[in-house]
């Protein structure tokens, strides 16, 4: 079993930095002097949001998830608002002269090559669309991803445009805990610094500016990205400041670093640093792994539970915790779980296929036989069944339409 750390493809392949944002939301100026006009509360629950704008984005969310699932590269890609990208991008640099012209230029130049990049990655793996989420007065669609590396949960950001098209303008990666245009806007900090010693960074969370040191360890940080320098990366992790250091891209530039060195004890020590100065779930999630691996079963699933309660009850996630109940010897339990995740996801031979482990160690012959018809009739899989972990159940009268 393997939950490691998912990085956004389109920026790792480019060998960027991604910065992480560190001074408040400040309000524009139009904003603060116009007062005419009232801003409408931010939703609480998803119920204050209009039924119609709900129905709206439910069926954008299912069509997608058609598109994912029938690899519909051209209909994915159609599903991003460009130019509302790089609007949402910009927005939160001031950088003055032709800098700012230059730059949006360039990046509405790029974007279709790195929405590209984007569509590549998602249609390679399962898409499983989870329904609608409120996260930050913000209606999202929640998305999981499953491949052979893991599984990513992602909740889509999607605007309508004043033709009535809607599209996806930002994703937020549930396991990084980073936005696709937060990213994006930080990888180019760095070359605006250089051009032009009035940019402002204004997009997120902290209260100071970003300090000159931390901004030069942090593009040290990328170049030694670039360069495999996986230890130069932990040495200019060490001279950020206390504030820096805790911020998401930071830290995950830290695990990635360390999980790279083979430094078990250390990337266990970073990670339950993260896991108690952070709220977010998405570290207790990598936990799993960790604690996986030295076999503390008990801990690995209170993380892998902690971080379900975030992200609400899955069928891909049951699969990892009856795992890891099949390691710890509690088979009855294992079998339930697994039992619970087919019953959510009755047709998905993603889910089928993650249950074979259990069905087949628990002996559990009658649903071991529903999976793999499944696997062969409706979900196209060819099943070796003379493997070795076969053996059991050939021999049992479950398997007689395969004798």
């Amino acid at each position: 079993m393997k939950l490691s750390l998912f990085v956004p493809a389109i920026l790792l392949a480019a060998g960027c930095i991604i910065l992480p944002s560190c001074s408040k939301d400040k309000k524009s100026t139009s904003s603060q002097t116009a007062g005419t006009s009232t801003v409408p509360p931010k939703p609480t629950k998803l119920t204050d949001v209009p039924q119609g704008v709900r129905n709206d984005l439910d069926a954008f969310g299912r069509q997608l998830e058609a598109d994912l699932l029938a690899k519909n590269t051209s209909g994915i890609r159609t599903s991003f608002l460009v130019l509302e990208i790089v609007e949402r991008v910009m927005a939160g640099i001031s950088v003055s002269g032709p800098n700012f012209n230059m730059f949006k230029q360039g990046l509405e130049k790029g974007m279709p090559d790195k929405v590209g990049a984007i569509v590549q990655e998602w249609s390679q793996q399962d898409a499983k669309y989870k329904g609608l989420v409120l996260e930050d007065g913000e209606v999202r669609l929640r998305f999981r991803l499953l491949s052979d590396a893991g599984i990513i949960f992602m909740d889509i950001l999607v605007t309508k445009r004043p033709s009535g098209r809607l599209g996806i303008i930002d994703y937020y990666n549930r396991v990084t805990g980073g936005s696709m245009t937060e990213q994006m806007r930080q990888v180019m900090l760095p070359t605006l610094m250089e051009l032009d010693r009035q940019v402002e960074q204004k997009s997120v969370s902290n209260a100071s500016s970003m300090a000159q040191d931390d901004l030069n360890q942090l593009t040290a940080i990328g170049r030694h990205y670039k360069d495999k320098n996986f230890r130069g990366i932990i040495d200019a992790y060490q001279l950020l400041s206390p504030e820096m250091k805790r911020s998401h891209m930071a830290m995950s530039f830290r695990l990635d670093a360390l999980e790279h060195l083979q430094d078990q004890e250390g990337y266990k020590a970073a990670l339950q640093e993260a896991a108690q100065t952070s709220k977010s779930a998405n570290f207790q999630f990598l936990l799993v792994d960790v604690y996986a691996i030295e076999k503390d079963y008990d801990k690995a699933i209170e993380c892998l539970e902690l971080f379900m309660t975030a992200m609400g009850k899955d069928a891909a996630l049951l699969t990892v915790k009856g795992t890891l109940q099949l390691d710890k010897g509690a088979h009855d339990a294992a079998r339930a779980t697994i039992h619970e995740a087919l019953a959510l996801e009755p047709d998905s031979s993603s889910i089928h296929l993650r249950a074979l482990e259990v069905l087949l160690a628990t002996k559990d012959h009658p649903a071991t036989a529903t999976s793999v018809r499944f696997l062969q009739e409706r979900g196209g899989v060819k099943i070796n069944l003379t493997a070795p972990g076969f053996a059991d159940f050939m021999k049992s009268p479950e398997s007689a339409p395969w004798r």
